[in-house]
C-alpha cells in the first residue's frame, strides 16, 4: 500500500490515513492510523537522545489530548526525531511510534504492527527489542 498527503486506505478493518505536511490527522476512531512526519510535541517518540530536546508537534498534541476516540486516531505513526527517547509512547488513546534511525545497521530500525493481535514490535538491528499491547 503506497499513500501520498491527504489519501486514505482500508486494510480489513483498520483505515490508514496519510497526513500532509504541517496538518493533523481529519480523521479518528478506535481504527485508524495516521502516517505523519512528526510525532506529538512532549511525547517520548518526539524528544530526541540524548539531547533531550522535544522536536514534536503542539498542534498534534494538542488535539491527541482531547482523548475523545471517535475524534483521534489510535495510533500514530512517526519520523522525524531519529534518535527519540522513546520508540513509543501514549497521549490520551493514542499510541505514538517512533522506530528512530540506527546509522550503519545492516537494516533499518522498524516496527511490526499485528493489528489483528494489538501488538506491536520493535526491532533494532534485526533483532526484536521489545513488544507492547495496544
Amino acid at each position: 500500500m503506497v499513500l501520498t498527503d491527504g489519501q486514505r486506505r482500508r486494510l480489513g478493518d483498520w483505515t490508514f490515513e496519510s497526513v500532509a505536511w504541517n496538518e493533523v490527522p481529519i480523521y479518528g476512531g478506535n481504527r485508524n492510523i495516521a502516517l505523519i512526519h512528526c510525532p506529538p510535541t512532549g511525547a517520548e517518540t518526539a524528544i530526541s537522545y540524548p539531547e533531550n530536546v522535544d522536536w514534536g508537534d503542539l498542534e498534534l498534541a494538542e488535539m491527541l489530548m482531547h482523548d475523545d476516540p471517535d475524534f483521534v486516531p489510535r495510533i500514530v505513526l512517526s519520523g522525524h526525531v531519529h534518535r527519540p527517547r522513546g520508540w513509543h509512547d501514549r497521549m490520551g488513546s493514542t499510541l505514538t511510534l517512533n522506530p528512530g534511525v540506527n546509522a550503519g545497521a545492516p537494516w533499518p530500525n522498524h516496527n511490526i504492527i499485528d493489528l489483528a493481535d494489538r501488538t506491536v514490535e520493535h526491532r533494532s538491528h534485526g533483532v526484536s527489542a521489545d513488544k507492547i499491547q495496544f
